[in-house]
Order: structure tokens, then C-alpha cells, then sequence
């Protein structure tokens, strides 16, 4: 795809490398004018040699932090499977299954685990959730699931759009994006169910990296992609209106509008500030944190 360098430049603007070669196209990462022989694909535009990926040592990988999150989740996934089964095996991993660790880690506003009754009609001696002062909970519960074909959806899901973000963003930033819409999730979660409900799953991220793909393709006016991802979208929601899936509509909605949000701010007028666009994203994984707490707290007199 192409991109004008901006209102500032002239017709005159030349390719950074060959000087005596007009162009009309910029770099997507940096802004510097290129010409077709400098010009790299990446998944959101053009890139210059200086920022299109090298071959690089392992460390150095695109894909680092998508990979390293997926491989976060499929530990914990296969530490759950270990721990139940020496808890004792219930449920199957296809569908469904519970361990101590969902029970230790999912997100819950406020539950009561052990009540004694009263004549004034109980007291609770073992209250439990975010509420309770177990802040945790918002962020382990994105990396629980309860079986086999939840993560695996969950995974697919991170895998494609960290190919589509991650490259151009950076680590740093790709990171913050995807903790913005975990948190973004564990909130819409907390609004949309009980005080009580049990919500695991890293849906949440993921719907928020599919909103800011959303957000990215619209911003480079890529009209193939932006049809398919809205396609993707309208579809996953409506699965989640179907009876006796469980879905958290919630935490697919939370996540999907603050990823949204945290891709214009990462794509959008502030892209090529990157130091800004990380402090953003700071100062809202803060917000967003301390915003999850006090849902739960009002939750939790519901």
C-alpha cells in the first residue's frame, strides 16, 4: 500500500537513499521518502531497508512477545491439566476442565468460599475475588483457560494478529497493547456478569488486538483487510450470543474497544512519537488497572 508523505511535501520529495529519484511514498515506521527499489512490505505498508526486518538472532525475533505469549499460555494450560490430574480428573481438556489454578487465578468480583451459617443468616469466613483485595485476578485470568479448543482459538487469534502488529509496533509497544486489552476485557468481564461468575480465557487480548488490526487497516485504508477483520468480528460476536457456550460478550467487548482506542493511539496522528505512544499506554494500563478494582469494588455490593 502507499502513503503520501504528508501535506508538507512537495512533489519535489526524493527517496532518502537516491536522491535524484521524486517519490510520493514514505516509510510506514519512520517517515522517510522512499523509492520502489527501497521500498520492503510489512503487513501495514511500506518500510524502508533501515526498519524492514533483517535476518536477526533468535532474540532479536518480530515475533518475540506474540510467541512468548502463547508459549505463557500453553504452560499454564499444561500445569492446569497436571494439577487436575493429580487433584483427581473431572471435566474433559476438549471442552471444559477445572483446576486449582482456575480456581486460584479466574477473575470473580467477590464470592464467598466458606460460609458459616448464623441465626442472622450466615457469615462469611472466606470471601474471595478482586473485591477481596486479590487484584491479581485481572491479569492471571487472562492466561487461564477451560479446555482445549478455548485456547486453542484464543492462540490462533494471538498468533494472527501479532504477525499484523507486533513487527510494526515493537516489543514495548505490541506488549502494552495487549495488557491495555487484557485489562480492557477483565473490566467488561466484571460489568457484564455477576458478582460471582467465574470468567477465565485470554479472548479478551485477542479481541483487542483484532480491534487495533481493525483500526490499523482503516488508518492505511487497506479495504481488503479491513473487510475480512470485520467479517472476523461480527461473526465471533455473534457466536457469543449463541445459548450454552458461556462466552464472556463482556470480555470480548471490553477488549475489542480499548485495543481499538490503543491502536489509534499507536497508529494514528502520535505514530511516529514513540516514546509518547508508549507513555500512553503506561498511564492506561494504570488507568485501567485501578478502573478494574473499583468495578469489582461496586460489584461487589451489587
Amino acid at each position: 500500500m502507499t502513503q503520501p508523505i504528508g501535506d508538507k511535501a512537495t512533489a519535489e520529495a526524493v527517496c532518502f537513499r537516491h536522491t535524484n529519484r521524486p517519490t510520493n511514498v514514505s516509510c510506514q515506521n519512520c517517515g522517510k521518502p522512499i523509492c520502489s527499489d527501497c521500498m520492503r512490505e510489512s503487513p501495514v505498508g511500506y518500510r524502508c531497508p533501515d526498519c524492514a526486518p533483517k535476518s536477526k538472532p533468535a532474540l532479536a525475533d518480530d515475533l518475540m512477545v506474540t510467541k512468548t505469549i502463547i508459549g505463557i499460555n500453553v504452560f499454564v494450560f499444561v500445569l492446569g491439566i497436571v494439577l487436575q490430574a493429580v487433584d483427581g480428573f473431572s471435566g474433559n481438556f476438549v471442552m471444559s476442565s477445572t483446576s486449582s489454578l482456575t480456581t486460584e487465578g479466574s477473575l470473580i468480583a467477590s464470592a464467598c468460599q466458606s460460609f458459616v451459617p448464623s441465626a442472622g443468616g450466615g457469615v462469611c469466613i472466606d470471601p474471595v475475588g478482586v473485591a477481596n483485595g486479590e487484584w491479581y485476578r485481572l491479569i492471571t485470568s487472562g492466561f487461564l483457560h477451560s479446555g482445549l479448543l478455548h485456547i486453542g482459538f484464543n492462540m490462533y487469534f494471538i498468533w494472527m494478529f501479532g504477525q499484523l502488529l507486533e513487527p510494526s509496533l515493537g516489543r514495548m509497544r505490541f506488549s502494552l497493547v495487549y495488557f491495555v486489552s487484557l485489562l480492557g476485557g477483565a473490566i467488561g468481564a466484571l460489568l457484564y456478569s455477576a458478582p460471582n461468575a467465574q470468567t477465565v480465557g485470554a479472548s479478551g487480548a485477542a479481541f483487542g488486538l483484532l480491534g487495533a488490526a481493525l483500526v490499523v487497516s482503516k488508518l492505511r485504508r487497506i479495504d481488503g483487510l479491513t473487510s475480512d477483520l470485520l467479517m472476523i468480528a461480527g461473526l465471533n460476536f455473534a457466536i457469543g450470543f449463541i445459548p450454552g457456550l458461556n462466552i464472556s460478550i463482556g470480555g470480548h467487548l471490553g477488549g475489542f474497544v480499548v485495543g481499538a482506542l490503543a491502536g489509534y493511539i499507536a497508529f494514528g496522528p502520535l505514530a511516529r512519537q514513540r516514546g509518547l505512544v508508549t507513555g500512553i499506554l503506561c498511564v492506561a494500563a494504570v488507568a485501567l488497572f485501578i478502573g478494574g478494582i473499583a468495578v469489582a469494588e461496586m460489584r461487589a455490593v451489587v
